[in-house]
């Protein structure tokens, strides 16, 4: 019947239902009850014909409702997201408002939910009835996603992959796989070149201040050797009469076993840091959950507590140069004689 379905017949005023047999006013064209029509032999619409206009069906004012009860899922990287978020906390993907009849036909559980990129990201999400998925904002990848192919819904340790997502911050779409893979017990061995080439450094990076301490320990005794022998050299460069201070023979000879030993050291912070980044994301997760039960201090808690410092290392970095140049003047001081 298309859009005479439903409509309601000037003359008995119900509704005419589909498959009923329907007669239309070939001057103004209003729809009316066959039978209708037949008793009364034409067309009531007379305010119709004395206007000259045509009949048109009636405007459906169909009440909106604004879901404020269901989280937003981001259709960039898949998370949910608070109801009245404007952008997502993983991704900062914009999140609009999402309009839905509560009387909507509930989705299959069953039924895999493919998100507003038409992408499979896991079961039908929390919400239930009349929940509607953001339009889309971001083309969706998933392994460029802060998740890096990972189903946002799921947990790693009993620990939401959105909220590692949030605490590890940059190159998160990196570690949560190989954070899953350790939880899985799918890999055993994975190798951070970044921690290998910058040891105690990149765990200050990543705020893992005890063992970027320990391994910047180690590495500073290690050179202690190579730093004595610079010494006697610069020494003896400035006065070559100069007698030397140290064992040249032995520094070298320990020098080199201690070059050696920082190499495997070096091996080892490369090895093991995936490892001991992610137990140290875990249990700051499960820290600043039980500290913070309000969502949104819980959030600011994640962003502030993890991510990276590049501060400190900027620091350290200025600490390292002045200290460099302190040492340089200390030597060139002491070959000089003052």
């Amino acid at each position: 019947m298309g859009k005479y379905q439903d409509v309601t017949c000037p003359i008995c005023h119900k509704p005419i239902e589909n498959g009923e047999p329907i007669a239309i006013c070939p001057e103004c064209g209003a729809p009316y009850h066959k039978a209708c029509v037949e008793k009364t032999g034409k067309c009531v619409r007379d305010d119709l014909h004395a206007a000259g206009k045509a009949w048109e069906p009636p405007k459906k004012e169909q009440e909106t409702y604004t879901r404020t009860d269901v989280p937003n899922r981001c259709s960039r990287c898949g998370s949910l997201n608070p109801p009245q978020g404007l952008f997502c906390e993983v991704c900062g993907n914009p999140l609009r408002t999402v309009k839905q009849n509560p009387n909507d036909p509930v989705r299959n559980d069953q039924a895999s939910y493919h998100g507003n990129a038409g992408v499979n990201i896991g079961q039908n999400p929390p919400g239930g009835k009349g929940y509607q998925s953001p339009p889309p904002q971001m083309a969706y990848n998933p392994f460029t996603t802060p998740f890096g192919g990972v189903n946002p819904d799921e947990n790693i340790d009993e620990v939401p992959v959105r909220d590692v997502a949030i605490f590890v911050g940059q190159n998160s779409s990196y570690f949560i796989p190989k954070f899953k893979q350790f939880s899985e017990n799918k890999s055993w061995f994975s190798f951070n070149f970044a921690a290998m080439f910058f040891h105690g450094f990149y765990f200050l990076y990543r705020k893992m201040y005890l063992w970027g301490v320990l391994f910047l320990v180690v590495m500073l005794a290690l050179d202690v050797p190579n730093i004595l022998t610079t010494i006697d050299m610069a020494r003896q460069m400035v006065d070559p009469s100069a007698e030397a201070w140290f064992n040249s023979q032995q520094l070298l000879v320990i020098g080199n076993t201690f070059s050696m030993i920082s190499i495997f050291v070096r091996f080892v912070s490369g090895v093991l840091a995936n490892r001991l980044y992610k137990g140290y994301a875990m249990g700051s997760i499960q820290k600043l959950k039980d500290k913070n039960p309000d969502h949104d201090a819980y959030v600011a808690a994640l962003t502030k507590h993890g991510s990276v410092s590049t501060k400190l290392i900027m620091i350290c970095l200025g600490v390292y140069l002045v200290s460099m140049f302190a040492l340089s003047f200390l030597i060139m001081s002491v070959g000089i004689g003052i």
